[in-house]
């Protein structure tokens, strides 16, 4: 994103144009969410998307982390934010698919709601 300058943001405050001059770049850590859409309709196309995860792990800088979660009926989170990498490819591989969960389990609503998840959330 270096390419971009004051010329490219567009700021108004109270409807008012409020002119930028100056543009900073960080590279600064970046948090990962993998959210991934596993209801039946994504099962002819799950493998391609956890390949394309998985390609993408490596590219992930070591200061980064990542997180995993999944949603169907209800979010399930797989995998909190972490900077183990064989933890974020065990998640993506562990990831259920529509009707045929591979590893995972979900908790009930009850469980969730006594956590720190809100209800219909989940940790598996």
């Amino acid at each position: 994103m270096r390419a971009l300058g004051p010329e490219d943001f567009v700021v108004t405050e109270d409807e008012t144009l409020v002119r930028v001059t100056s543009v900073d770049h960080e590279d600064g850590p970046v948090l990962y969410a993998f959210l991934v859409d596993v209801s039946g309709s994504m099962d002819p196309y799950i493998d391609d998307v956890e390949r394309a995860l998985s390609d993408f792990v490596p590219t992930i800088r070591a200061d980064d982390t990542v997180m995993v979660a999944s949603f169907a009926d209800a979010l399930d989170i797989h995998l909190e934010p972490t900077d183990r990498r064989d933890e974020v490819e065990r998640a993506i591989r562990e990831l259920p698919s529509g009707t045929a969960p591979r590893s995972s389990t979900r908790f009930a609503s009850s469980s969730a709601s006594s956590s720190r998840y809100p209800a219909g959330v989940s940790s598996s």
